[in-house]
């Protein structure tokens, strides 16, 4: 097809691919808050830490939420900006050229 070039990239569907792996870089960083609410878990069993499995969990699961849903809204953010950067630099130098075979 010969050498073609990418001077613009639509932003919905590009804010919605960096939102999905927003979400998914959210939950392999939810994973580590449970593993973290899981340590303070074990704590309880330390004398003079009664009471700290309950915060262990709440930590750990608030953790796990809150990672997946401000992975999905940063990523969408990212994205945002990083096609409307693109694009304003695009305009001004051109864009990413490739070919297709």
């Amino acid at each position: 097809m010969g050498k073609m070039t990418l001077s613009k990239i639509h932003y919905i569907p590009a804010m919605k691919v960096c939102a999905v792996l927003g979400l998914i870089w959210g939950f392999i960083m939810g994973l580590f808050a449970l593993l973290f609410g899981a340590m303070m878990m074990s704590l309880s069993s330390l004398p003079g830490v009664a009471g700290m499995a309950g915060a262990g969990a709440a930590v750990g699961v608030i953790g796990f939420v809150t990672s997946i849903i401000f992975g999905a809204i940063g990523g969408a953010i990212f994205g945002l900006i990083s096609v409307f950067i693109y694009n304003i630099v695009a305009a001004l130098v051109g864009g990413y050229e490739f070919d297709l075979e």
